[in-house]
């Protein structure tokens, strides 16, 4: 076999092979072609998510103008966006060999109410209405469904349902809401709802109002002729109970008599005159009446008022009777058999303050009628009062034969209360409580013996048994008995006096038997028991003024009294005392001096 080499194939035949490689390989590399829809709509606030797709295998993508909530991870764009609005939203898809750019028009609209807004119903016919919302909501709500008797609401479900019985034409404001674990998005919007009037039947009208009636002499009433058909018109035939008249479809006023009453009412429309007799009954007005206290009685704080009150209705009966002071409920009187009634006010206790008390007793029957009657009483201020009886002089001298010490029975009355009332009689010397006496139910007066050393105030506070406190003084002003005319009253002033002692039985016989009554065994007497070297002329002439004249003397005094005890003027003299102070410790010194004298303190 012979092998013949053709020059021209042997080169071109790896050429077109390489070409034919190339442009194989050149058919499928390309760029991504993002294809996915280019425009979209979300409402405010609800999830929403994109998915970016494309052609030629897309390794990366891209999203640089989201609204704000949304955010982009790989291919998807999601969350929630907060602005509605419309946006331009850049889409990025990249390969090896190249990108593919585009934009989506994002709506994002706002929460709205998506179901009519403009609905009509008819009087007697079922009627639905379903609230609905581009939110997907879970709760809604609505204002004004009151102005529709009939129809009813579940904010559960947003349905408006029911049977309307009244014509109207009206707007109600609608709510459908949806909530997040951080949002709560509501669309409000108004829908108007007309009822239309039942469509008139070819009939004439049939009475529906109640045609059995009762009600009460001298209370106000009122009574609305009802009907079927849609009439236009009412009338009411018969002797009308006086206090009453008729105005269109009501019957009303205060009826001034009693007794049955048959009326014929009627309702007419375009096709007649439909109509029915009225058993109008007026019955006698419950009674009531505050039999005791009687009117204008005058109580004091602290009183008890009973009332008894007679309540009575001859074609029914009470139910209740009910106690008021200005229109402010006290509570309810207790039936205590027949028509009588029982209540008690605690003017202690019952909050009420003094003056005139407008009291009323309401009685209310079985029909719900009510009745009052007024009583008028006073309430006057507590008036009780304690007052000494002994003494009866304010300020008080207490006289005693000892030195600076007095001792009285004190005595006071207490007025205006019962024995059984008071709960204390408390006494203080200068505001220090000493005693609180023993009550008694059968007295006002309480006494108590007190000693006193100095002069001071002696109070006592008297005190209820609701707390309510009254009180009295006396001051008290401490004085030795004047003149002291005895030698021995003279004795024991003088060992008071300048010893701070009682003069012992010896020590008071022995002065006896040197004083005659006289003034001159008086001054020899002072003179040999203080010594004349410690006693001065003046001392001396102011003791013995004031043991026989009872006063301390005046200057003009001293000098006549010294003058006529020792015959000569005024001197200088020397007084002194010895003794011992402790460290911290006060010690009171007593001297007397004429107006003119000239002193020296010295230690």
């Amino acid at each position: 076999m012979k092998i013949y080499q053709v020059p021209f194939l042997s080169r071109t035949l790896p050429l077109a092979i390489f070409c034919y490689l190339f442009a194989a390989v050149s058919l499928n590399a390309a760029a991504p072609v993002i294809n996915s829809s280019f425009t979209d709509s979300v409402v405010v606030d609800q999830a929403y998510t994109y998915t970016i797709t494309a052609a030629n295998s897309p390794t990366k993508y891209g999203s640089p103008s989201l609204p704000d909530g949304l955010t982009r991870d790989g291919d998807e764009i999601s969350g929630s966006p907060s602005q509605a609005g419309t946006f331009d939203v850049t889409l990025y898809a990249e390969n090896a060999d190249g990108h593919d750019l585009k934009t989506l028009v994002l709506t994002v609209t706002g929460a709205a109410i998506t179901s009519s807004l403009n609905e009509t119903a008819t009087v007697g016919e079922p009627y639905s209405y379903q609230i609905t919302a581009n939110t997907g909501p879970t709760s809604f709500s609505e204002t004004g469904l009151e102005d529709f008797p009939g129809l009813s609401f579940d904010s559960g479900s947003g349905l408006i349902n029911g049977t309307p019985t009244e014509a109207h034409s009206g707007d109600i404001i609608i709510g459908a809401s949806v909530s997040t674990t951080t949002t709560t998005t509501t669309a409000t919007a108004l829908l108007t709802l007309t009822v239309d009037p039942a469509p008139v039947a070819n009939a004439v009208p049939t009475i529906t109002s109640a045609l059995v009636v009762t009600t009460t002499k001298g209370i106000s009433f009122s009574y609305v002729i009802t009907a079927t058909n849609q009439p236009f018109s009412f009338g009411a035939a018969g002797t009308m109970p006086a206090g009453l008249i008729r105005s269109g479809d009501t019957i009303s006023g205060t009826p001034t008599e009693t007794g049955q009453f048959g009326l014929v009412i009627s309702a007419t429309n375009g096709f007649g005159t439909g109509s029915a007799t009225l058993d109008l009954t007026v019955e006698e007005p419950a009674t009531v009446s505050i039999d005791s206290p009687a009117d204008g009685t005058s109580f004091t704080q602290g009183d008890l008022i009973a009332l008894k009150i007679t309540a009575a209705d001859v074609d029914g009966f009470v139910s209740q009777v009910e106690v008021f002071h200005d229109q402010t409920s006290l509570g309810f009187a207790q039936w205590v058999g027949d028509d009588q009634y029982r209540f008690t006010i605690d003017t202690a206790t019952a909050g009420i303050a003094t003056g005139t008390l407008d009291l009323i007793a309401r009685a209310t029957d079985n029909r719900g009628n009510v009745i009052d009657t007024l009583l008028n009483v006073d309430l006057l201020p507590l008036a009780y009062s304690v007052v000494f009886i002994d003494p009866t002089t304010d300020p008080f001298t207490l006289e005693s034969n000892s030195f600076e010490v007095g001792t009285h029975t004190f005595e006071v009355e207490v007025f205006g209360i019962d024995p059984t009332t008071l709960a204390s009689i408390v006494w203080y010397l200068d505001d220090v409580e000493l005693f609180s006496s023993s009550i008694v139910s059968d007295s006002l007066i309480y006494s108590q013996s007190i000693t006193l050393k100095q002069n001071a105030v002696v109070k006592v506070v008297a005190t209820n048994n609701t707390g309510v406190e009254v009180e009295t003084s006396v001051t008290v002003a401490l004085s030795l008995t004047n003149p002291l005319s005895s030698d021995e009253g003279f004795v024991y002033y003088v060992y008071q006096r300048f010893f701070g002692a009682i003069a012992t039985d010896a020590q008071l016989n022995a002065a006896l038997a040197v004083l005659d009554g006289t003034l001159g065994s008086r001054v020899d007497y002072l003179e040999s028991l203080l010594d004349s070297n410690l006693f001065d002329d003046t001392r001396t002439a102011m003791i013995i003024y004031r043991t026989m004249i009872g006063e301390w003397p005046n200057a003009a005094e001293l000098e006549s009294a010294r003058a006529a005890l020792f015959a000569g003027p005024t001197g200088s003299s020397s007084q002194t005392e010895d003794g011992n102070i402790d460290l911290g410790g006060t010690q009171t010194f007593e001297r007397f001096f004429t107006v003119g004298d000239s002193v020296t303190v010295g230690a």
